[in-house]
């Protein structure tokens, strides 16, 4: 909250309230000012989560208007749409409610010195040696039946869980900051240095979605292996990113500094013109769809008991979003249906291209990596790969929204999303030699459902 208020002349602070008659008062006051509450509901008796009528636990929203008996809320962490909120039972739910207060002056902010400060604070801070001492205690230490005791009640009462959670959460919004002073300045290293954040960002994901799924099978010694390599890694990687801002804060010419960027339009992408479709049927390893809601079925695509109900699914068909193109895969119940990337090797016909398009989504996070492109002539390149999560209403990277459709879970049998989706992604090729192969990247939390190559 301070640097909100620093930098963006935002402030926020809790209102003094007592009753329910005085946090709806306050969030009157709010919208009469055109601006939003951040208003306090218990998960008991917030009607669009998986947690209504059953678990009370915290839970924040931003109230928007006020309908009759209604309050209409936006809630980007759960649903794309308004939710409806019944005063009813905002009333049984209420609590502390959260104001905001913006000065309109303008400033010419130096974002020159406000990176230069982020790096030198890192540069102070021993958070590195502490992740290293983390990463000791939990090979040497760690007791999983121990840490996810709380499970069973709420994944949100794991506090491992929700740690995780709030630092690769740290990672978006740095990259993101990042990528903002890469465009004022038009600094390619800087838009390499947040691509890298990205990574740790989706590194800590996989992290956190191998100790939920742990749960649901048995978290092994293997498992504990590796989470701890993949932890090492992101040492790694962030000591680099450090070293790296280091350098290019200092060398940032303040000139450069000082307006804001202006914002880019989205603009339609070229896709070249014909396509083939990759058939993707044996390197299906994972199971998404199923027509039924069913405990017992083996669909899972996050290995923690959700998967799409199949009945108005495209399957077979061929679907077209923003000039990109897609077989479906056909839907038979218990047959697998996606990729679940483990670094498989792709075989392609052969054939050059210009660009190559994919059909996927990432659970339990959005994931960030890189695969390889493998031609005829025994070069490899990098292929960026990203998708955000498959819960996410509006897509976090430069994917677009293909299909949507709903959610079941296994774990409390209700349907948790009503719209789920799957993401477009296109990706330029620029160079002229067959492309024999794609090698995918090894991140279990990412499906690819189909390839069309361009």
């Amino acid at each position: 909250m301070p640097l909100l208020q620093r930098f963006c002349d935002i402030s926020i602070r809790r209102a003094d309230t007592e009753n329910y008659r005085d946090v709806i008062a306050v969030v009157k006051q709010q919208l009469e000012a055109g601006l939003p509450a951040a208003v306090y509901i218990s998960t008991f008796w917030c009607p669009w989560h998986g947690e209504y009528q059953k678990l009370d636990h915290r839970h924040y929203c931003l109230a928007i208007g006020i309908e009759e008996d209604t309050l209409m809320c936006i809630d980007p962490a759960l649903s794309p749409e308004i939710c409806r909120l019944p005063l009813k039972d905002f009333e049984n739910g209420f609590g502390p409610c959260m104001v905001f207060e913006i000065n309109e002056e303008d400033k010419n902010r130096n974002y020159s010195s406000i990176l230069k400060e982020s790096v030198e604070k890192l540069e102070k801070s021993d958070f590195l040696s502490k992740f290293q001492i983390f990463i000791q205690d939990f090979k040497e230490k760690f007791d999983y039946r121990k840490e996810f005791s709380n499970f069973e009640i709420s994944l949100w009462d794991v506090l491992f869980f929700r740690n995780m959670t709030y630092v690769a959460g740290s990672r978006i919004l740095y990259s993101r900051f990042i990528a903002l002073v890469a465009n004022i300045t038009k600094n390619q290293e800087l838009n390499e240095i947040a691509n890298k954040l990205m990574i740790s960002k989706s590194k800590l994901d996989v992290i956190r979605s191998l100790l939920v799924k742990g749960h649901h099978t048995v978290f092994t010694d293997r498992m504990k292996d590796k989470t701890a390599s993949m932890l090492e890694s992101v040492v790694e990687l962030e000591s680099n990113i450090i070293n790296g801002l280091g350098a290019i804060s200092q060398s940032i010419e303040l000139a450069e500094i000082g307006v804001d960027p202006v914002e880019v339009q989205e603009k339609e992408i070229y896709i070249p013109e014909g396509h083939t479709f990759v058939d993707l049927r044996k390197h299906f390893n994972n199971i998404a769809f199923h027509s039924i809601i069913s405990n017992d079925c083996a669909a899972d695509i996050t290995g923690t008991g959700h998967y799409f109900l199949s009945q108005n699914a495209p399957a077979g068909q061929v679907i077209k979003v923003n000039n990109m193109s897609f077989a479906f895969p056909e839907i038979k119940d218990d047959i697998p249906d996606n990729v679940m990337c483990q670094g498989q090797v792709i075989e392609l016909p052969g054939t050059s291209c210009k660009g190559i398009m994919f059909l996927g989504c990432c659970e339990w996070g959005s994931c960030f990596d890189f695969g390889k492109l493998n031609f005829n002539d025994n070069e490899s390149r990098d292929i960026q790969i990203n998708f955000s999560d498959w819960a996410i209403a509006t897509p976090v990277f430069d994917e677009y929204v293909a299909w949507r459709g709903p959610v079941y879970d296994k774990t409390v049998s209700n349907i948790l999303h009503e719209k789920n989706n799957l993401f477009a992604l296109f990706r330029p090729i620029h160079k002229n030699d067959q492309l024999q192969s794609i090698t995918l990247p090894q991140c279990p939390n990412m499906h690819i459902f189909a390839v069309t190559l361009c």
